[in-house]
């Protein structure tokens, strides 16, 4: 299985899922996490994931894709190196893409688009 999609990919996938269900998850994954350290790497993340969510939070529907037994908004935990958001629009991802590589670069982010929490096809670490 390809680890991560490319911009163009992410896109078209969440184009297909949002005109379907009106909205999909967008997740990262830390490209070679292990090379960092797992705290200081986490600071950072956090930062990114607040930061992001602020400067986009107009395409962060409420929603419980995720999980069934709560509702999130933005990227709203991590889950190890990755994290997840429901978003509204395909025109927020290379938009988040680009401030990540501008304002967070020193970490490396894969990217991957899913149906909803059990979309077995969007596993970003196999």
């Amino acid at each position: 299985m390809k680890r991560g999609l490319t911009i163009e990919e992410c896109v078209k996938k969440s184009e297909e899922l949002i005109s379907k269900q009106g909205n999909c998850l967008l997740l990262f994954d830390v490209c070679n996490s292990r090379q960092y350290n797992i705290k200081k790497l986490n600071v950072q993340l956090k930062l990114f994931m607040q930061k992001v969510n602020d400067k986009f939070e107009k395409y962060f529907p409420e929603n419980d894709l995720a999980t069934i037994t709560r509702k999130e908004k933005g990227f709203y935990a991590l889950l190890g190196d990755g994290a997840w958001a429901g978003i509204n629009s395909p025109e927020v991802i290379p938009k988040i893409i680009k401030y990540q590589k501008e304002n967070f670069p020193e970490f490396s982010l894969r990217w991957q688009i899913a149906k909803d929490g059990y979309d077995e096809g969007a596993n970003l670490v196999k």
